[in-house]
């Protein structure tokens, strides 16, 4: 647990069970719970009703890095299936590809550019997946929540209407996040 404001270590514990959070909280005072406005966590069930239990005026932000990686996960479950169902002339470029479609495309050099270009020409739902991926990242640009909110809403539905399955998993969980999601244009906070 850290503080926002300062970056300070405030306490930190073994284990991401519900316990290992309620230690901190047991430490705190009531007027120290009460202080407290906002929480940024990742997209543990434990966590958050931790948080709830104990801060319930609190307004719980999800971590945006934590948000990018559960999509990363599912976008890697979904090249994983595409190489299992791929010409044999194409795994090759499909399972040297983790990298090049899971990374941050702005950090790719020209070759590692031209490597990503050949395989999204090459698979639709990875090239959708990865154009999606892309586009989330634009959520956490807008600073009006209804403006978030409105951008979600688009974006899950895209995802939902890929007919992919694992973007329409990953887009009902983000539906459901929808207010710990939209409370970074209050609280731009991360862990």
């Amino acid at each position: 647990v850290m503080n926002g404001e300062t970056g300070e270590l405030l306490h930190m514990s073994e284990g991401k069970k519900k316990a290992s959070l309620q230690e901190f909280f047991d430490h705190l005072s009531p007027e120290q719970k009460a202080s407290i406005e906002a929480v940024a966590i990742d997209r543990s069930g434990a966590y958050h009703s931790c948080v709830k239990e104990n801060l319930p005026d609190a307004v719980i932000v999800f971590d945006k890095f934590h948000v990018v990686a559960n999509y990363n996960a599912a976008l890697d479950e979904l090249r994983r299936i595409e190489w299992r169902q791929a010409q044999e002339e194409y795994k090759k470029v499909i399972k040297g590809a983790r990298f090049l479609i899971l990374g941050n495309t702005e950090n790719l050099d020209n070759s590692e550019r031209r490597s990503l270009r050949e395989l999204l020409n090459l698979n639709a739902p990875l090239a959708t997946a990865h154009i999606l991926k892309e586009a989330l990242k634009q959520l956490w640009t807008y600073i009006y929540p209804k403006a978030a909110s409105n951008y979600l809403h688009r974006w899950c539905c895209q995802a939902r209407d890929s007919g992919i399955a694992q973007l329409g998993k990953f887009a009902k969980s983000l539906m459901k996040a929808h207010d710990e999601i939209v409370a970074f244009c209050h609280y731009p906070i991360t862990t």
